[in-house]
């Protein structure tokens, strides 16, 4: 761990438990989450509060999972890609059709994908079930969390 890390370890361990939460809060944007995150400080390193946030994220009821995804925060990892043509066109359909479909926004990793593999990932997870959806969907919150996580503190 960097020395940079240490510190910001060190000042989430020592803050005050709402600016604990807060911060918390934004690695994901679930309540429950956050209280129980800012409730198990301090944490021995960046890894362990990783790993503890991780948990926490795959253990959240749907309902609570779900509500997350109401926040911008949660959707994409940046920008979706800047075309103009024929493919930037379905991705936003599809998306619509997604939201619909699942009743919540849709969660990608967009970084460095091609638009076009962009849109066969959206037309795959369109033909999911809504149990397979939100199996996916937790696998993605559970790995964005401690990237997050990883991000803030790390």
């Amino acid at each position: 761990m960097t020395a940079s890390g240490t510190d910001a370890l060190t000042r989430f361990n020592d803050a005050p438990p709402s600016t604990a939460a807060e911060l918390a809060f934004s690695w994901l944007p679930a309540p429950a989450f956050a209280m129980v995150v800012t409730a198990g400080r301090p944490y021995a390193s960046v890894d362990a509060l990783a790993t503890k946030a991780a948990e926490l994220a795959g253990a959240l009821s749907w309902r609570h999972a779900s509500a997350a995804l109401t926040l911008p925060a949660q959707t994409g990892d940046g920008a979706g890609p800047a075309t103009g043509d024929a493919v930037a066109t379905a991705i936003a359909e599809g998306t619509l059709a997604y939201e619909e479909r699942f009743g919540h926004a849709l969660v990608i990793t967009t970084a460095g994908r091609p638009p076009e593999e962009l849109l066969a990932e959206l037309q795959r997870r369109l033909a999911n079930t809504p149990e397979a959806e939100q199996a996916e969907v937790r696998a993605l919150l559970v790995e964005r969390t401690a990237e997050r996580v990883r991000a803030a503190i790390g």
